[in-house]
């Protein structure tokens, strides 16, 4: 789960994004897992991009915008099993 941030971006600005397993926002973070992720991009006026990442890294992903605009983020995780224990 990603949190948004709905304000305009000035240009250049670099974007980091953590993942989050729980409801409405709440949670834990968890690292990156190249496994789960079907899709992890940054969209905007310009069209999207992968949000660059390291296995196991925490923030999860980062990209750089070069143009001003509303800017989203956007991650599909493939199935999995959570162990509650």
């Amino acid at each position: 789960m990603a949190q948004d941030a709905p304000a305009p971006v000035a240009s250049p600005a670099a974007f980091r994004a953590r993942l989050r397993v729980g409801m409405s926002f709440r949670g834990d973070d968890v690292p990156r897992n190249d496994a789960w992720i079907e899709r992890f991009v940054l969209g905007g006026p310009g069209g999207e991009q992968p949000m660059a990442g390291w296995p196991a890294a925490d923030p999860a992903g980062a990209a750089r915008v070069e143009a001003p605009g509303l800017y989203w983020i956007a991650y599909h995780s493939r199935p999995s099993a959570v162990d509650p224990r």
